[in-house]
């Protein structure tokens, strides 16, 4: 226990992990369970080799780490479940022991026994499971699936575990699966499946609800955590997690005492100290929230997460502390997209559109399958007056959106509808070469048609009849305008009135003759009239 005194939290945090494991464990597996980036764990790591609390194993390009001193996994192990089961006990009898040899123990067993028995019966259990190599392949090839997005093959593996298995946790890992291919009733039921298997198992109650609330099952999720609360009440990323959700559905004064509870429980665990801050900062606490951020900070400075966040809520009120913020999380971790994401955000709001571009363009190579970042690159394009660009961008990002159902307000279909005032008259400017007009003009059409937006796109086409009217615009370029437009949209009754009004107002730049206006009905020609210079009329 002295030894332990003298490490970081987050060291503290790698040292009680690799005691839970029995081997050699990665740097990126380490990282993933301590929630670190790889860079993170690896400096830390290096640093307790030094001190000699492990040691390495270089493997090609991978490194792999455990415990320097068996002792200290018996000690930490022994303190950590003081009345329950001893992971290591129950690793030595199923060295030392046959099953033959356990059973007979077990059957020998006084009743009063109740802590040998129970270490017995989870030797057992344990031993079934690794006698079978093949639930240690399985669980590799879901992984594998897993990492490399085939679902359907994450089915198969978790099937193929529930048959030799049975676990909760192969219920849960068949839900992920149905959860990836979007099929969400089937998800659900196999997560009520895995309490019903393990309904005294707070971490599958904690996984549970962390998958429903990935499918925006709010509710549903907040009563697993509550459960998985009751089964073991002094988990504080739990209660971080139950603050968090109380906090999504407006329940102010309860996710508040939930957040509360969790810091009591542990006040050093920067996960929930960055639960914390998201919801300090919901409720319109930032400076609460940025303290909380900075506690993480100084526990661990490379937590590329934490300065995001505070770039985040420094964004509108210390642009340039903001942009430091964002500029440390991409030093720290540039296999981030969200930390791109957020320095784009910023340089936007700075004016420093070329330089948004740039980082956008490295999150979308990261992450290609995030529409915010397609509306983050469209914004910046925008500002830009490069609108067909932008359009495309944000096309992409709703097709995303639709593909797997994300919510956003406002959405990409929303800055679609937005640019259509201004993106036929920014395509006019251009130039009056005909090919460049007809590019750019088949590729909006193709999209607002798409999107079933004809009807603005075509008021869109009205507007352009400003520039048309325009004394710098030659009567061979009005009419070239309207003769291209007639030809990419004259079939479309949404353009009927739009094309009539161009018609007409072309006819009267060249005429200058105000009869023309006259076969109009009154309320087409009094729109014309006030796109029109009144002086010229």
């Amino acid at each position: 226990q002295s030894r332990m005194q003298f490490i970081s939290p987050q060291q503290r945090k790698i040292i009680e992990y690799l005691c839970e494991q029995r081997g050699a464990i990665a740097v990126k597996e380490i990282a993933q369970h301590c929630f670190i980036s790889p860079q993170t764990a690896s400096s830390q790591l290096k640093q307790l080799r030094e001190m000699g609390y492990v040691y390495s194993d270089s493997q090609g390009r991978e490194s792999f780490y455990e415990l320097q001193e068996p002792l200290m996994r018996i000690c930490l192990e022994a303190k950590k479940r003081r009345g329950t089961p001893n992971q290591l006990f129950i690793s030595f009898l199923r060295v030392w022991f046959s099953r033959e040899e356990l059973e007979n123990r077990l059957e020998i067993l006084p009743l009063e026994a109740v802590f040998d028995r129970e270490c017995t019966l989870q030797a057992l259990s344990e031993m079934e499971a690794s006698d079978d190599p093949k639930i240690s392949a399985l669980l590799r090839d879901w992984n594998d699936a897993w990492q490399n997005s085939k679902y359907e093959k994450m089915l198969e593996v978790s099937e193929e575990l529930i048959l030799i298995r049975g676990s909760g946790l192969d219920w849960i890992k068949k839900a992920q699966a149905h959860y990836f291919i979007n099929e969400q009733d089937k998800a659900v039921q196999y997560l009520n499946q895995a309490i019903k298997v393990e309904p005294d198992n707070p971490e599958i109650w904690s996984l549970r609800g962390s998958e429903l609330y990935d499918m925006e099952l709010l509710s549903e999720s907040l009563i697993s955590y509550e459960k998985s609360i009751q089964l073991d009440n002094k988990n504080a990323l739990n209660w971080s997690l139950k603050a968090f959700i109380e906090s999504k559905i407006g329940e102010k004064e309860k996710a508040l005492n939930s957040i509360k509870m969790a810091i009591n429980i542990d006040n050093k665990d920067t996960n929930v100290m960055g639960n914390a801050a998201l919801i300090y900062s919901t409720f319109g606490y930032k400076e609460k929230a940025i303290s909380f951020l900075e506690k993480i900070i100084e526990i661990n400075p490379d937590d590329d997460r934490a300065w995001r966040m505070k770039a985040e809520l420094l964004t509108r009120v210390e642009q340039e502390s903001a942009l430091k913020c964002a500029e440390m999380s991409v030093k720290i971790n540039s296999d981030s997209s969200a930390n791109f994401q957020r320095l784009a955000i910023i340089q936007n709001r700075s004016g420093n559109y070329k330089q948004a571009i740039i980082s956008i363009e490295r999150a979308i190579t990261l992450d290609k399958f995030d529409d915010y970042s397609w509306i983050i690159k469209a914004i910046a394009l925008n500002k830009m007056n490069l609108v067909v660009e932008a359009i495309q961008c944000l096309n992409q990002a709703q097709f995303l959106a639709s593909k797997y159902n994300i919510q956003r307000e406002p959405s990409a279909l929303d800055g679609i509808k937005s640019i259509r005032q201004d993106i036929l008259i920014l395509i006019f400017d251009k130039g009056t070469q005909l090919e460049i007009w007809l590019k750019d003009s088949q590729l909006i059409l193709e999209i607002y048609s798409q999107h079933n937006l004809l009807e603005d796109l075509s008021g869109g086409l009205v507007e352009s009849i400003k520039a048309i009217n325009e004394p710098s615009t030659s009567d061979h370029t009005a009419q070239a305008w309207l003769e291209m437009w007639q030809n990419l949209a004259g079939q479309y009754d949404e353009f009927k009135v739009a094309l009539n009004l161009l018609k007409v107002a072309v006819e009267y730049k060249i005429n200058r003759d105000r009869r023309v206006l006259l076969q109009l009905p009154q309320e087409e020609r009094q729109i014309l009239e006030e796109l029109l210079n009144p002086e010229t009329i």
